[in-house]
């Protein structure tokens, strides 16, 4: 998977097991994603997102319809609040609420989280420390900072949860280690930056973003 942190660092990360994307202890919050090999490349696709505020536990699990607190499965037609988590789901995604922080899921490509600057120097896991400070971005569940995206990474794997760990290759770009799908990606993946379809989109990203989100879909096609 693709991440971006709250202060803008961006790394590839393919762990297949559980990790926690955010994690603060005032007030004691924690999200965490569970990834599985997705399809026959075996990119990690997240399978199930877990969401502690407090005492309030609530689980997305792709493939279930509406969500799950503790061994209940509770149906989300519109909306839904559980003490402070509000759920509701639009066109694309569940959006689940919380402390002032959104949450928004796909249901397996897709994991976006936003914080007010309520969580500013508030926040550790995956998803950054949101200090407005990209170079301790890689700060582990120790609180040593990772030499690499797999240090910090796997560090914020989540304890007591069984799972084998790969030889992970982020060296090398997919599409070089396939070269015969380069030019398919290549094809594929044109049509964020060329497209009608997304014309209303790029008119509102710098270039940057562009390229980075071509870049991205290039290398999960290739994988």
């Amino acid at each position: 998977m693709t991440v971006v942190t709250f202060d803008g660092s961006v790394f590839r990360f393919p762990g297949r097991c559980s990790y926690t994307l955010i994690k603060s202890n005032t007030p004691e919050v924690k999200v965490s994603i569970k990834n599985l090999a997705c399809g026959s490349s075996g990119i990690a696709c997240s399978h199930k997102i877990d969401i502690h505020v407090g005492d309030t536990h609530v689980q997305l699990i792709k493939g279930i319809e509406g969500i799950i607190t503790g061994n209940t499965v509770l149906a989300l037609n519109d909306s839904l609040r559980l003490g402070d988590v509000h759920i509701f789901s639009s066109t694309l995604h569940t959006v689940v609420s919380f402390q002032e922080i959104a949450l928004y899921w796909s249901g397996a490509l897709l994991t976006k989280i936003q914080v007010s600057d309520k969580w500013l120097n508030k926040m550790e896991g995956l998803c950054g420390t949101y200090d407005f400070d990209s170079k301790n971005d890689f700060l582990k569940s120790d609180h040593s900072l990772g030499s690499d995206a797999i240090e910090f990474g796997m560090s914020w794997k989540e304890e007591g949860v069984i799972c084998s760990d790969s030889d992970y290759d982020i060296t090398t770009p997919s599409c070089e280690k396939h070269p015969h799908r380069s030019a398919w990606a290549k094809e594929l993946c044109s049509v964020i930056a060329t497209s009608e379809t997304f014309q209303g989109c790029r008119q509102t990203m710098p270039e940057s973003n562009i390229k980075r989100y071509v870049s991205d879909c290039e290398e999960n096609a290739c994988t």
